[in-house]
């Protein structure tokens, strides 16, 4: 008898499973077609969707994701239409159609899009994000504020100190190189990178005392941002299923985002924000600011900055603090890539080494952001890497029906502006697939040169924030790098490379290191060029 009781009790379990799991799947076929009745399609040609995922499934199997809007192009032209989930997307493939988006009408798609996947990593709510959030008067104060510090003039204060800081981490960088390569020449360089890199940030946007690479905060702090970066980059089926985001709250890489946001909160309030108020003491004068973190003081001590109708509130502040010194996980993730390309190419490097020597040959101690234009072939190494990478530009989303290329676009609206098209195409670039930084170089002259239609960190008002930090960090660092070392990929490497992102996995990244016949650097003995 209780053999016959389980029997049925289980049987009657299975039966309930099966009408519940049919229940989902009714409700869900039903949420669909209602989507696709409830959203405006947009104007332009394109695939048709199928019911809840849209045309998600034509995105699969592509090295870079975008190859596959490159691909849907040859059908359906340089501006078509494409359901993602429950999102109507326009792809714009053309530099005329890109400008018409960013410049032409760029107040008309000024918005983004609301992936809620990354609540997690702002408060729930988007608008704490400099690169997510909507093109809201918050928004607008936070670039004034910050273009100042993240476009510095090379012979003005804050450039002779992004300057200086880069050559004193510098120094820093390569002992501690030179020291692990005198015991093993196989280094994993990326925790080194990324620390060096988090230095800089912090000293130059907030002024801190550098932190050693050894400190166990500081560690953690980096390891977090660099867990941030990994998962920010990643698309998720959530960014377009939003009816998947209970499975997402419950996964690991949620739990693990969890956690990283708040060792970051931790770090930044105790080793950044309380460091300079004690630094500053009570009587500090907020009226001449010498920082990032110095001009948003006022917000961050600031209580009335709570309520919800001033510009910037002390939350808004904070997250965008801790945006920008996250940049430091982009610009050391970038530097690694160039040294990766760079090292599988003997014949490039040697040109690299060889301009180096010209520069360095009258001259002692390291390489300063001044020679920039004495070294082209790093520069446009730079710009080959990014080129190659094909990390996705944000999309954008219409704020207003409007149209592209006379086509129809409704608002809300996703725009995706397919970079891979504008990277890879042959109809822009010889030999598109090849590592040559040389298409980067006027033969004429020598000098770098960069096409109007390649613009990797976008253009108009939403273009990066901080693609000159970029641009004079990872110039500086792998520069000096290269100065003082040789470098070798390890040969089974190049398969965990991944395109179309910027981020390498969390995980080591080693290069095998020959220190130049030079004399060896001290953390100690670095002679300050006169900086005044």
């Amino acid at each position: 008898m209780e053999t016959l009781a389980s029997t049925v009790l289980t049987t009657a379990s299975i039966v309930v499973f099966y009408l519940l799991l049919l229940t989902c799947l009714v409700l869900l076929l039903i949420l669909g077609f209602r989507s696709l009745r409830s959203n405006k399609k947009p104007g332009a040609p394109g695939p048709k969707p199928w019911p809840l995922i849209g045309s998600l499934h034509l995105m699969d199997g592509y090295k870079i994701p975008f190859a596959a809007f490159t691909e849907l192009s040859q059908k359906y032209g340089n501006i078509f239409s494409i359901k993602l989930g429950n999102s109507w997307c326009v792809v714009v493939n053309d530099p005329k159609d890109v400008k018409e988006v960013l410049i032409t009408k760029g107040a008309h798609f000024d918005g983004r899009p609301t992936l809620r996947r990354f609540d997690v990593l702002f408060g729930g709510d988007k608008e704490n994000s400099l690169a997510f959030c909507n093109n809201s008067m918050a928004q607008k104060k936070r670039r004034q504020i910050l273009q100042k510090f993240t476009f510095p003039h090379l012979n003005s204060d804050l450039g002779i100190t992004l300057d200086r800081l880069c050559q004193e981490e510098c120094n820093q960088l390569i002992a501690i190189i030179q020291e692990k390569a005198s015991f093993c020449e196989t280094i994993d360089l990326k925790p080194l990178i990324i620390k060096g890199c988090a230095n800089i940030f912090s000293q130059y946007f907030c002024s801190t005392e550098r932190f050693d690479y050894e400190n166990y905060n500081f560690a953690q702090y980096c390891n977090s941002f660099d867990e941030i970066f990994w998962e920010v980059n990643n698309g998720r089926a959530v960014d377009f299923l939003p009816w998947l985001m209970p499975f997402y709250e419950n996964s690991t890489a949620c739990f693990a985002m969890k956690k990283a946001t708040c060792v970051v909160r931790s770090f930044v309030k105790e080793f950044i924000i309380n460091a300079k108020r004690l630094s500053q003491g009570p009587h500090a004068n907020s009226s001449t600011p010498k920082d990032f973190l110095d001009t948003i003081m006022v917000y961050l001590n600031d209580e009335k900055s709570l309520k919800q109708e001033a510009i910037l509130t002390s939350q808004t502040a904070l997250f965008a603090l801790e945006d920008i010194l996250g940049g430091h996980s982009a610009v050391a993730n970038i530097i690694l890539r160039i040294l990766y390309d760079i090292s599988l190419q003997k014949e490039y490097a040697a040109k690299i080494t060889g301009q180096i020597e010209i520069v360095q040959s009258d001259k002692i101690g390291l390489i300063s952001l001044e020679e920039k234009h004495r070294l082209p072939v790093i520069v446009a190494a730079m710009h080959e890497t990014i080129r190659l990478t094909c990390s996705p530009i944000v999309p954008h989303q219409a704020t207003q029906d409007s149209s592209i290329g006379g086509h129809l676009v409704p608002k809300d609206t996703v725009i995706f502006v397919n970079n891979h098209a504008l990277n890879m195409s042959d109809k822009f670039w010889n030999s598109p697939s090849k590592y040559d930084p040389i298409r980067f170089i006027d033969t004429s002259t020598g000098d770098f040169v960069k096409p109007s239609h390649f613009q990797p960190f976008s253009m108009g008002k939403r273009s990066c924030m901080g693609y000159k930090m970029v641009h004079n960090i990872a110039f500086s660092l792998v520069a000096n790098i290269l100065l003082h070392f040789d470098l070798e990929s390890p040969s089974n490497s190049e398969k965990s490379i991944p395109l179309g992102m910027l981020a390498l996995p969390s995980k080591p990244f080693e290069f095998t290191i020959r220190p130049k016949q030079k004399k060896k650097l001290s953390r100690n003995n670095f002679q300050r060029r006169n900086f005044a």
